[in-house]
């Protein structure tokens, strides 16, 4: 029972359970309920006891039930512990009902006592009408729903908190370890030490792929692959099978009057309807005909790597060794050429008339029609009004939604992502924690770095080029000084009972899934940004594969530092650079760029002054006695005058 007031108080007089972390009453048939879904951190064993045990207590006999058991406090009554206390409550002066919007108790009015527009004024009310309630009201609540979730009054202040300062010292000490321990899983899982198949798009590596070791260990630990070998077990999908062994008889089908008696083509067809428009053109059809060739094409092979399995299990069962089981056993070429000439081939190939013959045919008639038609117009201009089906705008509209989406996902990045309190003009607050600040003006980069894991801000060079120490641990640390970010992040009470029970700190896992999901939606932001505004628009294979760090075969992230701004460098034959906005990562100093202007301008000038006070527009000659003249020559003694070549 330690554990259960560890997160409950009981209070007997008003006969209901209240838990601590969660602020809400709970009666005993919602305590199962309760701890199955707000306090996950527990084990179910665990939770299972704590129900069993409640039962059996003497002093817990009169724990209400049923929401309707529950005894509400008296008017006069002293505010209870660990629950929420409003002081913006609304009495109604007729009945005591209580809420705290007005639009309700104007419609509670209505319903009950009959008011009208003309009676429904409190506070500022004309002489004359009568007061229906009162403002102002201190008041609580078991639960947001329910019977329970009706507002009752108390009177008196607050009860105090407790002191929590030495709680406080405890959930940052189990921050202080949880970030230790997530070192730890970062320094385990670098990227040097996991196998991972090359995602990037130009690296074509001709040995590795020829040996295809890089797809065969693929996510594989390297140094666990040294120090030990284990085979897996094979689990069978009986489900997988089955559509495996349906869509193969769908493809082993001979057509003898009509393609359509077949239910792959017959379905085929039902793809071919528009939701827009009755049909599909060969332009949005051959596409899907395609993809069900390419898929087809790997059942077959997937089938072929089956049966030879089978075949081999079978030898073996049968007495063969291994080996010669693997050697008597039917190869994969030999099985997929079976299986082609049976149902892949066409027939002008010696192959059968079935539904792949149909639909090759087919696609090759469609990409004809595709490739000898001219498609469509869908983009037209009108002055600098583009529009594009029913989409129509403007450049200087284009302008404002690039600006505005800058403006908006910075704010995003700063509240959700750097977790800094914004003001309504979505600037930092002042005297809170600040944005920290990147110096671009001295930060290199060495883009023939190939070592695994490497970025610009790994070279010690940009140690002085942040105004943070560790910008690695800056957030994790953030969270450790802040107690708002402490209390948001770490779940304290159930915290405090693991520590209690010898375990570490216990993370809200919402929180936590809330935060990846703002990260995704800030890469989202950043992608499209990054298409708009840096340059000459990528394609999506270049986009899609830009990494903050190299991977673990060295392979470039596909961006690096250069000329103080993010660049993206394409690695194609017809190389293009595009540079991001400052606006997208962190925005240029105002003194860095005023400095760089002038240093330009100075140049400028001095340039502008030294070719005024050169003589090249003086005629040649004219020129050849300046020469003679800064010498100390005398360029009228000139024994022979020799014909100027032009």
């Amino acid at each position: 029972m330690d554990l259960f007031r560890e997160i409950f108080v009981y209070l007997p007089i008003h006969c209901i359970a209240i838990c601590k972390s969660h602020k809400q009453g709970v009666v005993k048939s919602q305590l199962r309920t309760h701890l199955d879904t707000k306090h996950q951190e527990l084990v179910p064993h665990i939770r299972r006891s704590i129900v069993q045990a409640t039962s059996q207590e003497p002093w817990l006999q009169n724990w209400a039930d049923s929401p309707n058991e529950v005894m509400f406090p008296r008017p006069d009554a002293a505010p209870l512990p660990h629950l929420p206390v409003y002081t913006d409550g609304l009495q109604c002066c007729q009945c005591g009902y209580i809420c705290r919007h007005v639009k309700k108790m104007q419609e509670h009015g209505r319903n009950h006592h009959g008011w009208t527009s003309s009676h429904t004024r409190s506070v500022g009310r004309p002489a004359g009408i009568q007061q229906r309630w009162t403002g102002s009201v201190m008041c609580q609540k078991f639960q947001n729903t329910s019977t329970l979730g009706r507002l009752f009054e108390v009177q008196g202040a607050p009860p105090a908190e407790p002191d929590r300062d030495e709680e406080e010292t405890q959930l940052r000490r189990a921050l202080a370890a949880a970030t230790t321990q997530i070192d730890q899983v970062i320094e385990r899982r670098n990227p040097s030490n996991i196998i991972e198949e090359d995602s990037s798009q130009w690296g074509y590596q001709t040995w590795l792929n020829r040996v295809g070791w890089k797809r065969h260990l693929k996510g594989l630990d390297r140094l666990w692959l040294l120090d030990m070998a284990h085979t897996p077990s094979y689990h069978e999908r009986a489900l997988q099978d089955q559509v495996l062994a349906f869509m193969l008889a769908l493809l082993d089908h001979k057509l003898a009057s009509s393609d359509h008696e077949s239910g792959l083509i017959s379905g085929m067809a039902v793809l071919g309807v528009s939701a827009d428009r009755a049909w599909l053109d060969p332009l949005m059809y051959t596409p899907k005909q395609s993809a069900m060739v390419s898929i087809s094409r790997m059942l077959v092979l997937y089938q072929a790597h089956k049966k030879r399995n089978a075949q081999i299990d079978k030898l073996v069962a049968g007495g063969y060794s291994k080996e010669t089981a693997s050697t008597t056993a039917a190869t994969h070429f030999e099985l997929v050429q079976d299986m082609c000439h049976r149902f892949m081939a066409l027939t002008d190939y010696n192959g059968q008339p079935t539904p792949m013959d149909a639909i090759l045919w087919l696609r090759a008639f469609g990409f004809k029609i595709r490739y000898t038609t001219n498609a469509e117009g869908v983009v037209d201009w009108v002055g600098d009004t583009l529009l594009y089906g029913q989409i129509q705008f403007s450049m200087a509209q284009l302008r404002t939604m690039v600006h505005g989406m800058i403006a908006s996902t910075r704010q995003d990045m700063l509240k959700q992502l750097l977790l800094l309190q914004l003001d309504i003009e979505g600037d930092v607050v002042p005297e809170t924690t600040p944005c920290p600040a990147i110096y671009w003006d001295k930060l290199v980069d060495n883009a023939a770095a190939q070592q695994a894991g490497w970025s610009f801000m790994e070279d010690a060079r940009n140690r002085q080029a942040t105004s943070v120490g560790d910008p690695k641990r800056w957030l994790l640390g953030l969270i450790q000084q802040e107690k708002r970010l402490r209390h948001e992040f770490a779940d304290a009470a159930a915290s405090r009972v693991a520590m209690a029970r010898g375990g570490g700190l216990v993370w809200v896992k919402e929180r936590i899934q809330a935060y990846y999901q703002a990260m995704q939606e800030a890469r989202h932001a950043l992608a499209v940004l990054m298409h708009m505004t840096g340059g000459a628009p990528p394609r999506g294979s270049e986009l899609l594969t830009i990494r903050f760090q190299n991977d673990a075969q060295g392979n470039s992230c596909g961006g690096s530092l250069e000329s103080n701004a993010i660049a993206t460098p394409s690695n194609r034959v017809d190389a293009a650079t595009r540079w991001l906005q400052p606006q997208l990562g962190c925005r240029l100093q105002a003194a860095a760029r005023q400095e760089r202007k002038q240093r330009e301008q100075q140049k400028a000038a001095e340039e502008q002054a030294k070719r005024e006070n050169e003589d090249w527009y003086k005629p040649k000659k004219e020129r050849r006695k300046d020469r003679k003249k800064k010498k100390g020559e005398n360029p009228e003694q000139v024994p022979e005058q020799v014909p100027e070549q032009e």
